[in-house]
């Protein structure tokens, strides 16, 4: 099979990882070993990180392999994932300063298209803040589409909402947000990020499907433990909130930028409070860290993860990226980025233990097999003569058997559909998991139907006797 090619394919190079590093210093020397030692563990196939501030790159580490196989490089292309955010937000503030947008107002009068989506009080900076209500419903974004983020509001379905107010994370604002700046510049995305982000910030930010295609080599999912190539198809409506495109170098002079900005460097910015300690800001959290005002955000699509972390008290800015993400290793990544962050700050701290995630699907296929071959013994049994005392016994032993095996079955087909994650989505993210679930599910209803049919001769079969 193509998969089982790739796989032997795939482990290969996650063994390969050349590395090219910037000039040591004392300082700087144990953060490029963490990097490069995260992606050893975590069997990223290619990683890259830098910190940059107004004197330029500081430090900075590329290892390994892109998802063409070849070398990584500092012009080596990333999805950014939710970082795009905070360029979705730094877009909105830029047309707020020139008069085109007013972030106090209603998004039913700026969006009519939009005006169903949320309540009739929620403004343009309930977007920004994730305090719109809105919830967070995967089954809406991560669209493999072309169209805009207008055109995409106006002919889905609006999501239930609650009302605002209360900070609840949710990438649908943003893709509300992007639908706004489109109407309010009359224009596509991509032309308003380039004008208020990529000029300013001379980085070669893509935010066009067609563009994106042609450039974006695969990322790569955990499969079982190994990297397995991804190609995460661009959401045209999404690039304000997670399908930014960019290298490694692009991401660096974007952060920089930004942390330079007046916005963060004079605390100018308004945030709102989270569940944790940090806040919210102009899509960005904002956290004190060893006495430091730190501006920060991770980002992630099946196959690509990014970070970065702001310090605009010295103008500097930490970039991470890696061509490897899966949900069941969300938390090794997002450890790892607080981390390095901290680290960056001045925090004093041990780097976090990672490994790739195995337990859950292995574990999942382990039982899965148990269970299964606890089918196979009882078809066996109902199949041999003689093994139980009536036909009654028998009907009744293999339709009992018979209805676990299919309720397991059907619940293994639809319960992750039914707490939110569709199993396109489940796919996506965590494709091993996904995998084991489908075989369950059909083993078990094979299993159920061979019991029946078993159930039933063996009961004819003891009638006739």
């Amino acid at each position: 099979m193509r998969w089982l090619r790739l796989l032997a394919v795939l482990g290969l190079m996650g063994s390969l990882l050349p590395v090219r590093i910037a000039a040591a210093t004392p300082v700087t020397v144990s953060l490029r070993e963490d990097v490069e030692e995260f992606g050893r563990q975590m069997r990223v196939p290619g990683i890259a990180a830098r910190l940059v501030g107004p004197n330029g790159t500081q430090w900075e580490i590329t290892a390994g392999l892109d998802g063409r196989g070849e070398e990584l490089s500092a012009e080596s292309p990333f999805v950014w994932g939710s970082v795009s955010k905070s360029a979705a937000a730094a877009i909105a503030v830029g047309l707020a300063d020139s008069g085109e947008l007013d972030l106090s107002s209603a998004v039913r009068e700026v969006l009519p298209e939009g005006a169903s989506w949320v309540g009739d009080d929620v403004d343009v900076g309930d977007l920004i803040h994730h305090t719109s209500g809105l919830p967070h419903d995967v089954s809406l974004t991560d669209v493999p589409r072309s169209q805009s983020a207008r055109s995409a509001i106006a002919e889905s379905p609006p999501p239930r909402h609650d009302p605002r107010g209360a900070f609840r994370y949710s990438s649908l604002n943003y893709l509300l947000l992007q639908a706004v700046i489109e109407r309010a510049t009359n224009g596509t995305y991509s032309q308003a990020l380039q004008s208020h982000v990529g000029r300013p910030s001379n980085a070669r930010i893509v935010a066009e499907s067609r563009q994106y295609n042609a450039i974006v080599p695969a990322g790569f999912v955990p499969w079982f433990g190994a990297p397995r190539a991804n190609v995460p198809a661009p959401d045209g409506a999404g690039f304000g909130y997670g399908y930014l495109a960019g290298s490694i170098e692009a991401l660096g002079r974007y952060a920089q930028w930004l942390a330079a900005t007046p916005l963060l460097r004079d605390g100018a910015a308004a945030t709102v409070s989270t569940a944790g300690k940090a806040g919210y800001g102009p899509g960005l959290y904002r956290e004190r860290i060893a006495g430091r005002d730190v501006w920060w955000h991770s980002g992630a699509v099946p196959g690509y993860f990014t970070h970065i972390a702001l310090f605009p008290d010295t103008g500097q800015a930490l970039v991470l990226a890696a061509n490897r993400y899966g949900e069941l290793e969300s938390n090794e990544f997002a450890a790892f980025a607080r981390f390095i962050t901290r680290r960056s700050a001045g925090d004093e701290i041990a780097a976090p233990t990672v490994a790739p995630a195995t337990t859950l699907p292995v574990l999942s296929a382990i039982a899965g097999v148990a269970f299964i071959l606890l089918g196979v013994t009882g078809t066996w049994r109902l199949s041999r003569r003689g093994r139980l005392r009536s036909a009654r016994r028998t009907i009744i032993y293999g339709l009992l058997t018979a209805g676990l095996y299919l309720a397991v079955g059907m619940a293994t087909w639809f319960a992750h559909s039914l707490v939110g994650v569709p199993s396109i989505v489940l796919n996506r993210w965590a494709p091993d998991l996904a995998f084991v679930l489908i075989a369950l599910s059909t083993a078990s209803i094979v299993t159920s139907v061979v019991m029946v049919t078993a159930t039933v001769r063996s009961a004819m079969a003891r009638h006739r006797r």
